[in-house]
């Protein structure tokens, strides 16, 4: 068999790349760059939306989407969550 006609990656748990960026993190810089040319706000668009890309690396990198799922978890209540095994964050003091 010839080798050369299959491409075989060399690392599998690469996670899916858009030219520079991760998936998340090109989304990260298209949607508020996409929003803001929309809505007309020039020279801020790039801006808002390179920063934006920059504060969501740095999330993932010190976390990622468990960080983003704590933070969601510690700020509302159960009531909009909707989760049964986890115990209401809500409450504080649970005895006093």
């Amino acid at each position: 068999m010839d080798s050369e006609k299959f491409y075989l990656p060399k690392r599998l748990d690469d996670a899916p790349r858009f030219l520079l960026w991760s998936i998340d993190e090109a989304f990260s810089i298209l949607i508020p760059l996409f929003f803001g040319m929309v809505m007309g706000l020039g020279i801020l668009t790039p801006i808002l939306a390179f920063l934006s890309g920059y504060v969501w690396k740095k999330i993932k990198g010190s976390g990622g989407s468990n960080l983003i799922k704590a933070i969601i978890y510690w700020h509302y209540p159960r009531s909009i969550l909707s989760l049964k095994s986890a115990p209401d964050s809500s409450i504080k003091k649970y005895i006093s």
